[in-house]
């Protein structure tokens, strides 16, 4: 734009003035910019001042060698006396804001949707390679111990595949205390069989209880006692005062016992289970019956004899 253009469409606009005046009372300023309000709308405005050099001479100067034949070609075209360095006119680049919010806002939008179907992709992606490489491996693992644990496995290694992630280090330990776990229930086992074998050995009846009266380990002599029962009560009493306690129990066919309860002493002093011993008193109680009648009679015949006596 300029206040003397040759081509009149460049005539220098009223909101350009301003800024043209700005230019020429600061030869120093290189550039403006501003918001503008224009024939109703707003654009962001962009300013370049143009000066005049020698060689412009020939076409923008009125006694300019080419002003003629422009004359000729733009009827309108205003002459001017320009000088070098003088303020031609100005550059000025305009930017509507609406419509380019508009775009920019359609721009972002579009950008917004593709991010998010590109990160819900990434994600389901992610989620399905974190499912095979570590929640899967993890949840077999969890099962292999699950069922180990509930008796429906032996105690063995978990098998997979060679990994050397921390999922892969994780199997390798997990198979290492499974091994010395295997181990450890081996021996167990064996000393289970001989403590067993020397609980079976014992001809009383013989039974490690817990306090709710359930049987962990018997003996065949209780296993084969008739008048088995849990003497809950005098368990409860030994539970209580942690000491041992005999109960005389008179049971069927005239069978008499004596019922010996013995707590078992755990960790920190706590009872929680008791051994039973049951013993069968009953030929001693007869024995001990016959004695007494044959002490009654032999009394009875001192008695008798020296009545005799005296008489």
């Amino acid at each position: 734009m300029s206040p003397y253009p040759l081509n009149p469409e460049n005539q220098l606009k009223d909101y350009a003035k301003d800024v043209y005046r700005q230019f020429l009372e600061d030869r120093g300023l290189k550039e403006w910019r501003g918001e503008m309000n224009i024939g109703g709308r707003k654009y962001l405005v962009l300013a370049k001042p143009v000066y005049a050099e020698q060689g412009c001479m020939g076409c923008h100067h009125q006694a300019g060698s080419e002003f003629k034949k422009i004359k000729e070609f733009y009827s309108n075209s205003q002459g001017y006396a320009w000088k070098p360095n003088d303020l031609m006119g100005i550059e000025v680049y305009r930017l509507d804001l609406k419509n380019t919010l508009e775009e920019l806002n359609s721009a972002v939008l579009t950008f917004f949707l593709v991010g998010f179907v590109f990160l819900t992709i990434l994600l389901l992606l992610l989620e399905s390679l974190f499912f095979t490489l570590v929640a899967k491996p993890l949840q077999r693992l969890s099962n292999h111990f699950k069922k180990i644990r509930q008796g429906e496995k032996p105690l063995r290694p978990f098998k997979a595949e060679e990994r050397d992630d921390e999922i892969g280090r994780l199997v390798k330990e997990f198979n290492a205390l499974a091994i010395y776990l295997e181990g450890v229930q081996r021996e167990l086992e064996k000393s289970l069989a001989v403590l067993q074998t020397m609980v079976d050995s014992i001809t009383d009846p013989l039974a490690l209880i817990s306090k709710d009266c359930e049987i962990i380990l018997e003996n065949n002599a209780f296993k084969n006692w008739k008048e088995k029962e849990c003497a809950k009560e005098l368990i409860e009493e030994v539970l209580e005062e942690k000491k041992a306690k005999t109960r005389y129990y008179e049971g069927k066919g005239g069978k008499i016992y004596n019922i010996h309860v013995y707590p078992v002493f755990e960790k920190r002093n706590e009872v929680e289970k008791a051994i039973i011993l049951v013993e069968d008193i009953t030929e001693r109680k007869k024995m001990e019956e016959r004695m007494f009648l044959l002490e009654k009679y032999a009394s009875l015949g001192q008695i008798a004899a020296g009545i005799a006596h005296e008489k």
